[in-house]
């Protein structure tokens, strides 16, 4: 039956898809995306007779490099394009004629951690668009968001804080006890469940391959656990050990000393802690794991952060949440854009970014 559907399908592309779209389709799946894509809905393509397997693609350079070289083409666009880095948005006042004077604190980063100072600037504009989440939303002092209604709409949302713990070893070991963490039949939204000989709950999201082995969820502080690899440079075998919503890593990391050098270097006390439940994880002996050539952690419970995702209320009423957000007043032309409100719900944080973008440029201008 699945043959004869896959087969069907072909026919179905082969008369209506282009040769160009089915291209778009393929090139698309190559990246491992949370949210269902027309691409992830129609992983056929017509000169296949099975399920193609797919090799991942990333950007060069990193995730990074998205916003940077959107910013760069922003900039080249125009002289009249500026950006200005390490400003905190404090107040918004408007003026008689209709602009906005808006004050900001700068702000300085050293080490990864930012913090105010004394100085402020004042800047003039006919238009503001607040592309800046919830928390620090908060903090502006502008009248129409101390108003009541609009400031239950705003705090409809919870933050969270999150931490990604890496580690590098001089070779992958924990390919070895992969065969401890004993699967099950069953399934439950397309993950393969499995569970530890130690009782620890966990499963395996089969999309998540960064490396040979699955990833692992499971209820110990490490929250998600993924193999990263094997790196072409270094021949290091990389590890996530922990992507935690737990603050039990923030306080680890002010404990011990650092593993190596750079402001992102664990602390010896994490990595100590990392091990203890990776052996639960993998149902071996902590001594058997062997020390880190290095490890890396990063904390977005910070400024200017404060939180990487959100999650919406229980109860609460989004239709009525974003006919607030998208309409702040009649009279003012400022505007929310912002990843935490979106007209559409998706299940990948940066698809929010991009649809309330893509939903105030259409919209207001």
């Amino acid at each position: 039956m699945y043959m004869y559907i896959v087969c069907r399908l072909q026919e179905f592309l082969r008369k209506y898809v282009s040769k160009d779209a089915v291209e778009i389709i393929s090139n698309v799946l190559k990246y491992s995306l949370h949210n269902v894509t027309a691409a992830s809905e129609l992983p056929f393509t017509p000169d296949n007779e099975t399920l193609p397997v797919y090799d991942m693609l990333t950007i060069s350079g990193g995730m990074q490099r998205l916003p940077e070289q959107l910013v760069k083409k922003f900039l080249s666009v125009s002289i009249k394009h500026s950006l200005h880095t390490n400003h905190q948005l404090v107040s918004i006042a408007r003026q008689p004629r209709g602009s906005y004077t808006l004050r900001l604190l700068r702000t300085v980063t050293l080490d990864g951690t930012t913090s105010p100072t004394d100085e402020s600037i004042t800047v003039c504009s006919r238009r503001v668009v607040l592309a800046i989440p919830t928390p620090a939303l908060l903090k502006v002092n502008w009248e129409v968001l101390q108003r009541p209604h609009i400031r239950s709409q705003l705090e409809a949302v919870n933050y969270h804080i999150a931490v990604k713990l890496y580690l590098v070893y001089d070779f992958p070991w924990w390919k070895k006890y992969l065969c401890n963490v004993h699967s099950y039949s069953g399934s439950f939204n397309s993950h393969n469940y499995i569970r530890s000989t130690t009782g620890i709950s966990s499963y395996c999201d089969g999309r998540y391959q960064g490396g040979d082995g699955p990833a692992l969820f499971s209820d110990l502080p490490l929250d998600m656990t993924l193999d990263f690899g094997v790196s072409i440079k270094t021949g290091k075998a990389v590890l996530l050990a922990a992507f935690s919503i737990h603050d039990i890593w923030t306080d680890l990391q002010k404990l011990g000393e650092p593993l190596t050098q750079g402001y992102h270097s664990v602390s010896t006390e994490v990595v100590r802690h990392a091990h203890i439940y990776l052996s639960k994880l993998y149902n071996l002996s902590v001594h058997e794991i062997p020390t880190p050539t290095d490890g890396v952690i990063f904390n977005w419970d910070e400024s200017p952060y404060v939180s990487p995702f959100h999650f919406v209320k229980a109860g609460v009423d989004w239709k009525a949440v974003w006919n607030t957000i998208s309409k702040l007043s009649e009279t003012d032309d400022v505007i929310i854009t912002s990843g935490s409100y979106s007209k559409h719900m998706s299940d990948t944080w940066s698809e929010y970014c991009l649809e309330s973008i893509d939903e105030m440029l259409n919209s207001k201008f």
